[in-house]
């Protein structure tokens, strides 16, 4: 009896002290909470945090700590437990008759009548047939039919604190004080019976006896008035002690939040890029509902990109953010210049060249050459393309006409003759070998002469090979002096020769009787030459030998004129 008496009261007390730091003494703890529910972002966590001061946690996904990390979205429960204590105040009596009711009469003195109950140690004090005590106080009552017609049932009753839904251990230690018909009890909870069948308390000498059972706190419900009902009806008898009435149990709790997780925004700016000189890029994070921020501070969906260097995005959309960033490159253009547009002269090609080594190039006939011909005016253009950067020059090319210059074929003059070469074109100027200007040259002796014409930057060329035929030679001759009547020829002959005499004849002599000037135009190859003779009549004069003669052979005479 009293080992058991000090366990019991060493125990209250030790509950008792665990419970101040969870609740004010005799208001359980109904209810934790572990916050709201919450939101976070894919690949993100929260710390779900359990109310401090418990001696155990249970989380839903296994933890026994207080606090756990979550990065699931679902219902998260945290379930903590604790002793609630003794429920019941005073329920050792030894604050004396306080803290609850009875349907019995109280009486500080004797409980000698049926009905009676008083709050002592020692039974025998109260009625000369009652026999037991206990370490303090405990409620003594006298029981008997005469309680049981006036309907003193309830022989303790409490009002108690308690948590909705929590199941507890109804107990309280019970003797039988006098030798006749031991008592029998229930508890009833607001009136219902907690239990069933009935406890019939031990025989009369067998010592104090320990009673329980458990009920369980209905939904909402948090208090009940807690009562130890008689249910004996014994003409003698039913003579009992109560002591160490206690209402306890372990309080289970849960809260539960829910986590939500927001799929974080997708961005993606693309694989680092290369680009060329002069190009721009537009780097593209457009998120419905997104707000952004670049590595500048812009604040748009799209940035353009015109210079090399590594660019940062932050994309936040349903308050959760994901960062890209990309790397821009930039190369240079590939070097072409095909010269400015130009006046090529008829007949004339230019060459374009745009080589550099180990560039790509496509001209605009589709030819992939490094240098192209032009023999034809035109746009002519370039692409060339080193490291998938192209850069494209153009240039036109017209053509200027040449001027038209010949000199004729090459010729032969005659030795006194002259030639005039003639190199005229319109708006031309000219260049001949001697270093004249003058669009023509005469000509006066054998030789190469060459005539270069330029117009507008255009030039021609001819020659022209001049060679000298001899003049024949002709020689008539003298004058000559005939007799009169008498004839003379005029010889003019000259090998291959054609002939014109002053009188129109054309042979290669003249025979005539006729005094007066006579002239002749030789002429062999083209070439003429011309001589001219008189022939005159002598002036006769009378002249007398005198009569004939006869003379004989071997004489000789002598004939004179005078």
């Amino acid at each position: 009896m009293n080992t058991r008496r000090i366990f019991h009261t060493a125990r209250s007390l030790v509950v008792l002290g665990w419970l101040l730091g969870l609740s004010v003494l005799g208001q359980p703890v109904c209810s934790i909470d572990i916050g709201p529910d919450r939101t976070i972002c894919e690949g993100g966590s929260v710390t779900l945090q359990g109310p401090p001061g418990y001696g155990s946690y249970l989380w839903s996904n296994g933890a026994a700590t207080q606090d756990i990390t979550v990065s699931t979205a679902g219902d998260h429960w945290c379930e903590v437990s604790y002793p609630s204590g003794n429920l019941v105040t005073n329920g050792n009596f030894s604050a004396g008759n306080t803290g609850f009711s009875s349907q019995y009469y109280y009486s500080p003195t004797s409980v000698q009548n049926e009905g009676y109950y008083t709050i002592g140690s020692n039974a025998s004090w109260y009625h000369p047939q009652f026999q037991g005590t206990g370490t303090g106080n405990f409620l003594i009552a006298n029981g008997g039919y005469g309680s049981w017609i006036n309907n003193q049932h309830d022989v303790w009753c409490q009002t108690i604190s308690c948590c909705p839904g929590q199941t507890y251990t109804l107990s309280f230690w019970a003797r039988t004080l006098s030798n006749d018909l031991p008592a029998r009890a229930v508890w009833t909870m607001d009136g219902v019976l907690a239990q069933w069948p009935d406890m019939t308390f031990p025989a009369y000498g067998a010592g104090w006896q320990q009673f329980n059972t458990s009920w369980t706190a209905g939904p909402g419900q948090t208090n009940v008035t807690a009562c130890i009902s008689m249910t004996s009806a014994n003409g003698v008898g039913d003579d009992f002690g109560i002591d160490d009435i206690s209402i306890s149990g372990t309080v289970v709790l849960r809260d539960e939040v829910h986590v939500t997780v927001t799929p974080l925004p997708i961005v993606d700016l693309g694989a680092d890029q290369t680009l060329c000189a002069g190009e721009t890029l537009d780097l593209n994070a457009t998120v419905p509902g997104g707000t952004y921020l670049w590595q500048d501070g812009s604040t748009d969906p799209i940035l353009p990109v015109s210079t090399a260097g590594d660019y940062t995005v932050t994309v936040t959309a349903q308050n959760c953010s994901s960062t890209d960033q990309v790397s821009i490159a930039y190369d240079p253009l590939p070097f072409v210049n095909l010269g400015a547009d130009t006046l090529l002269c008829d007949g004339s090609t230019l060459t374009l060249s745009a080589f550099s080594p180990g560039y790509g190039y496509l001209w605009q006939d589709g030819s992939s050459a490094s240098s192209f011909t032009v023999n034809a005016p035109g746009t002519y253009w370039v692409e060339v393309t080193r490291n998938n950067c192209t850069a494209r020059d153009s240039l036109v090319v017209g053509y200027k006409p040449m001027p038209a210059v010949f000199l004729g074929n090459d010729t032969a003059i005659c030795a006194d003759a002259s030639l005039l070469l003639d190199a005229t074109f319109p708006g031309a100027t000219y260049l001949w070998q001697d270093g004249s200007t003058d669009p023509s040259l005469s000509v006066l002796s054998a030789g190469n002469y060459q005539v270069t014409v330029d117009l507008n930057g255009c030039s021609a060329q001819d020659a022209i090979l001049v060679t000298e035929k001899p003049l024949p030679v002709i020689d008539l001759g003298p004058n000559l002096t005939v007799c009169p009547g008498a004839s003379a020829t005029f010889d003019a002959t000259t090998a291959g020769a054609t002939y014109l005499w002053s009188d129109g004849s054309s042979g290669a002599t003249l025979t005539t009787d006729q005094p007066g000037n006579y002239s002749v135009q030789v002429t062999v190859n083209g070439c003429s030459a011309s001589d001219a003779a008189a022939l005159a009549n002598f002036n006769l004069q009378t002249v007398d030998l005198g009569p004939d003669r006869t003379i004989c052979a071997g004489e000789t005479t002598t004939v004179g004129v005078s």
